[in-house]
């Protein structure tokens, strides 16, 4: 049985559309980068309600004996970009995995060598009924110098 051409690229591309909506739908449900370049969008993020805080940006610093304290920029200090900072950097420090942030701590204490602990700041909003508000900045994680020199070796 001969299938017409006209046949066969309609059924090819039917079957293309079918694939295509099929992996859309499973990245809805799986979290990370199994299905590139099939990407989750914003539809499916979570929904925020007021009250709720959001963790909105953190900003890390080499604190020195004296109190000074020197924001460790991304681009600048550490040669790589927000998202690596974030995911391979202040991530690891805020899960006490200091071990695996050991490569940048060694960054930071080249270029900060008076340091004598790493903070970790947060930047958080609260959802409102009026819109997102600024919460005060907290301090969550303090890396004491001990600490960073047991990683780095």
């Amino acid at each position: 049985m001969a299938v017409a051409p006209s046949n066969l690229k309609f059924t090819l591309l039917s079957a293309l559309i079918i694939g295509i909506l099929v992996m859309q739908t499973l990245v809805g449900f799986r979290k990370g980068n199994y299905f590139t370049p099939f990407m989750p969008y914003p539809m499916y993020s979570t929904a925020h309600f007021a009250g709720e805080r959001l963790d909105v940006s953190h900003k890390v610093f080499a604190v020195e004996a004296d109190g000074t304290r020197r924001e460790i920029n991304a681009a600048r200090d550490l040669n790589v970009d927000f998202w690596r900072f974030e995911r391979r950097f202040v991530a690891r420090l805020m899960q006490a995995r200091f071990d695996e942030a050991a490569p940048f701590l060694k960054v930071v204490i080249a270029r900060y060598p008076a340091t004598v602990a790493v903070e970790v700041d947060n930047y958080p909003m609260i959802i409102t009924r009026d819109g997102p508000r600024r919460k005060p900045v907290q301090t969550i994680v303090r890396i004491r110098r001990d600490q960073i020199n047991e990683a780095i070796q």
